[in-house]
């Protein structure tokens, strides 16, 4: 339904961009870089078998909740509902997953992706440790109505955990997703890679490569485009690295030309410096703790909603 839903979606933004003159077409929406299982098994391969991806983005975080583990976890309750946030393998979410777990804490595990393949994988590695798992197919938008009615008993602690997917949307309209979903007896653990001090260069390299840019390039070939007409330019514009596509010539498409020289941006990743970030975050929630990764400057924070 997701699928058929972004490729609607896709198709419209195009035309409605061409038909204003647009010689720069904004794609990127993060539900639509996942909704079809191949677009997931592309991402998956895009950062497990990207050395760059893996050395500035994952190991800093694997290091960050390895190392701070004991803080991490401190206020988390007895009972708690476990909600991953956009898991992936779940590699990350399972480091604190298995300490819970050491320490014989009762979690129920609650997935969340807008991908069935991702949340079969989720789902899978939760159950194989003895967990109750619930699949919660649903964009991050759309989840706080969901918890309150599904998981309403009270006494029950949200621990949330959300990677760096926390940077594939702006920084108010993410803050404003956790701060509907975290109340004040919550914990919500997110992470992000802070521009301080960080050249383009590295900020950008992670983001280079043919398997990125054929996970990168998904949205336009649902639509039937060929890679072969676009050249692929990754580059920091402004506070986001984008994954561009450059057309190389006019191309046929869907009744319509598509010029030379157009840009279709599929894919965001915003960069803020952490101030900004911290800023953003302290309007609606209580920073409880950071964790900085100094070379990658990676960032993991542990937050609490707000008393309403």
């Amino acid at each position: 339904m997701i699928a058929d839903e972004v490729q609607r979606e896709l198709i419209e933004c195009i035309h409605n961009s061409l038909e204003k003159g647009l010689c720069s077409i904004e794609l990127s929406m993060p539900h639509r870089l996942y909704a079809t299982d191949r677009q997931s098994k592309l991402f998956e391969a895009a950062t497990s078998k990207n050395s760059n991806y893996k050395d500035n983005i994952d190991a800093p975080i694997i290091s960050l909740l390895e190392n701070n583990l004991e803080s991490i976890i401190q206020g988390i309750k007895q009972q708690a509902n476990f909600i991953d946030l956009g898991p992936g393998y779940p590699q990350k979410s399972l480091i604190i997953v298995d300490e819970l777990l050491r320490r014989s804490k009762n979690i129920l595990y609650y997935a969340v992706d807008v991908s069935p393949y991702f949340l079969d994988r989720a789902i899978f590695h939760a159950q194989e440790r003895g967990i109750m798992a619930t699949r919660i197919e649903r964009r991050f938008e759309d989840l706080a109505p969901i918890l309150d009615r599904d998981l309403t008993k009270v006494g029950i602690q949200r621990v949330i955990f959300l990677g760096l997917t926390f940077s594939n949307f702006p920084l108010d309209d993410i803050t404003n997703i956790l701060s509907d979903i975290t109340r004040s007896d919550d914990i919500c653990i997110i992470c992000y890679q802070a521009s301080n001090d960080v050249c383009e260069e590295d900020l950008v390299k992670p983001y280079n490569g043919s398997k990125v840019q054929q996970f990168a390039f998904e949205p336009l070939k649902i639509l039937g485009l060929s890679g072969n007409d676009f050249i692929y330019q990754p580059s920091l514009q402004g506070n986001a690295i984008e994954t561009r596509f450059i057309s190389l010539h006019d191309i046929k498409w869907d009744k319509i030309i598509i010029p030379k020289n157009t840009i279709f941006i599929t894919a965001k990743s915003y960069r803020f410096h952490a101030s900004e970030v911290r800023a953003a975050l302290e309007k609606k929630m209580v920073i409880k703790n950071e964790y900085i990764e100094n070379k990658s400057k990676i960032v993991l924070v542990k937050l609490t909603g707000r008393d309403e």
